[in-house]
């Protein structure tokens, strides 16, 4: 009797050091999912939007690979150029409307995203723009604090980058293990013939009518939107216009996913600004804006 107890004595605890393992691992795995999540969120997303136009493609060729990289290079490649564009000309537009120092601060806050920061370091920074003088006066303190301040902005920035190219590279590895990952949930679901395979697939299905569609979406949101502050372009009186017409239209483009957004984000400084431009020039020109 005393040897089967000191038989089962250690099975139990192999069986509970087996246990404590697992779950260790299952600490770790929801820490990395939880620090990846917005990579994991914005790839996923990139995969279902792009997955017919994947399929499309791999028509044409044999190689998953090739479709893939085509599939992430139509879609990727005109987000960056349209990113550039607009980033380009948002700075040449601050430029125009900001002079001497005010200028200089109001470009380096349209530039980087500065909420991150501390107050004080904020404060100082934007002093500093104010009032470059200081940078002699002193030197070392002036230059300590711009190194903080600057090495949270880079932080961060470097952050964004870092996020968008490991989505984009998840998007891509889904696209070209799409079958491979198939065929293992076929394999894990025990066959296409149970409830459980059959569920996952009409959630995929599912994802993908959403996120391509809302990707579709965007794309005609941005056409229409374009085209509209074009015509009131044309349409306006002298003395009245909408500012950097394409890099609105795609911002109206993509905040149309939320229509509340849209209109507080983009709609209503634009109105704002259009007023305030018939304001100055006078004339008929508020008359056309209220319309």
């Amino acid at each position: 009797m005393l040897s089967n107890v000191a038989v089962e004595l250690p099975e139990d605890r192999a069986r509970v050091g087996w246990w404590l393992f697992v779950a260790a691992l299952g600490v770790a795995a929801a820490y990395i999912a939880y620090s990846f999540v917005g990579m994991a969120v914005l790839g996923v997303f990139g995969y279902y939007a792009t997955r017919p136009i994947y399929r499309r493609l791999g028509e044409l060729t044999d190689s998953d690979r090739l479709a893939a990289g085509a599939t992430i290079a139509l879609v990727a490649v005109p987000i960056v150029v349209l990113a550039l564009y607009a980033g380009v000309r948002v700075v040449d537009q601050a430029q125009q409307l900001l002079g001497g120092s005010a200028g200089l601060v109001g470009l380096f806050q349209s530039t980087f995203d500065l909420g991150s920061l501390p107050v004080d370091q904020r404060r100082q920074l934007l002093a500093t723009l104010r009032d470059p003088g200081q940078l002699v006066s002193q030197p070392r303190r002036t230059a300590r604090r711009l190194l903080q301040a600057g090495s949270r902005v880079l932080s961060a920035l470097f952050g964004t980058l870092l996020l968008l190219a490991l989505s984009v590279a998840f998007s891509y590895f889904l696209l070209e293990r799409e079958s491979a990952l198939s065929d293992g949930l076929v394999r894990l679901f025990g066959g296409r013939d149970t409830t459980a395979y059959a569920y996952a697939a009409a959630v995929d299905e599912d994802l993908e009518s959403v996120f391509f569609g809302n990707l579709l979406f965007v794309l005609v949101m941005t056409v229409l939107a374009t085209v509209t502050y074009g015509a009131t372009n044309l349409l306006a009186p002298e003395g009245v216009a909408v500012p950097m017409v394409f890099v609105l239209g795609f911002l109206t483009g993509v905040a149309s996913l939320i229509p509340v957004v849209v209109g507080k984000v983009v709609y209503l400084p634009v109105v704002g600004y259009l007023a305030l431009q018939a304001v100055r020039s006078g004339g008929g020109a508020l008359a056309f804006v209220a319309a």
